[in-house]
């Protein structure tokens, strides 16, 4: 079973997540809200029985009582830490400050070329067409996970449209010389008959 964590409001500022440990080195006092996984709302420490020990004594010449203040709720200014029905904190991944996982990453997008890598694989080399359309599909899924802020994933998805893309016009590229070169073979050849006959005439 996992040790409960505390928040407490010091001051102006919440603190927490903490171990009940950890709680000792603050200036915890009866009146000091704390808030913990299962309670549905930020309580006085006093009210908690495992807090109670750890409360510092009191200043001998103690400060005048304020009139008293209702505990701040989600909304002012202090918030419990996800609302179902109360927040919680979060204990998702976190990445350090100025980390690429916390930046949004550069990303070209490869959507275009893949179709033009398709279009032209279609005119001249259907291999170049089926690469092509794997790109594409590759490209879109990289913009959705994109957007949704997927980027490890998004970049991954993005680097397969991209390899598949440049294939594609590969394709085309190497087709359209080869269909010149019979051209320009063609022309050479029908250029010699035509001399040749020429010569006979």
């Amino acid at each position: 079973m996992s040790e409960k964590m505390y928040f407490v409001i010091l001051g102006d500022r919440q603190h927490g997540p903490m171990p009940l440990e950890q709680l000792k080195e603050l200036d915890i006092r009866p009146e000091t809200m704390v808030w913990h996984e299962g309670l549905p709302d930020w309580v006085q420490a006093q009210t908690v029985p495992e807090i109670t020990a750890l409360f510092v004594e009191a200043p001998a010449d103690p400060i005048p009582p304020q009139p008293h203040q209702q505990a701040p709720r989600p909304n002012q200014p202090y918030q419990q830490p996800y609302q179902q029905p109360y927040q919680q904190p979060y204990y998702g991944p976190q990445y350090a400050p100025g980390s690429d996982m916390q930046q949004k990453p550069l990303m070209t997008n490869w959507m275009a070329w893949a179709i033009v890598g398709t279009v032209a694989g279609f005119i001249f080399c259907w291999l170049g067409m089926i690469f092509g359309i794997i790109g594409i599909v590759k490209a879109s899924d990289a913009n959705s996970k994109y957007t949704r802020g997927l980027y490890p994933e998004a970049l991954s998805s993005n680097s397969t449209a991209k390899s598949m893309t440049i294939v594609s016009l590969v394709f085309a590229a190497a087709s359209v010389l080869v269909f010149l070169f019979f051209i320009l073979v063609y022309g050479i050849t029908l250029f010699e008959l035509l001399e040749y006959g020429k010569a006979f005439n």
